[in-house]
C-alpha cells in the first residue's frame, strides 16, 4: 500500500442479531485495538454498526435466521454502499471531472 501509495480503508463488521444493541465487551475492545493499530499505521477504518443503527431489524440482513455472522445480498449491498461512502467522505478515490460532475 505504502509503496504503491494506495489507501486502506478496514471495515469492522457488526454480528447480524440485532443493531440496536451495542457491542459485547470484547468486541469493543477488540475494534478499539483494531482502530488505534490502523491510526498508528495510518490506515483509515470504518465501524459498519454505527452507520445501520437505524435499522431495527437485522433478520432482513442475514443469510438466514441462524447465521448471526453472514449478511445475504441486502446486507453485503448496505455494507459496499457504506464502504464506498466512507472512502469518498476520506477522498481515498482520486476524482476526476466529466461532462455529467465529478466522479471517481
Amino acid at each position: 500500500s505504502k509503496k504503491e501509495e494506495v489507501p486502506i480503508l478496514l471495515a469492522h463488521l457488526p454480528v447480524w442479531r440485532g443493531f440496536v444493541d451495542n457491542y459485547e465487551d470484547g468486541v469493543v475492545t477488540a475494534n478499539g485495538f483494531i482502530d488505534m493499530a490502523a491510526r498508528e499505521r495510518n490506515i483509515y477504518s470504518i465501524d459498519i454498526l454505527p452507520e445501520i443503527k437505524k435499522y431495527k431489524d437485522a433478520s432482513e440482513f442475514r443469510i438466514n435466521s441462524s447465521d448471526l455472522y453472514h449478511p445475504n445480498l441486502a446486507g453485503h449491498q448496505l455494507i459496499a454502499t457504506l464502504i464506498y461512502d466512507a472512502a469518498i467522505q476520506r477522498g481515498l478515490f482520486p476524482l476526476k471531472k466529466t461532462d455529467e460532475g465529478i466522479s471517481p
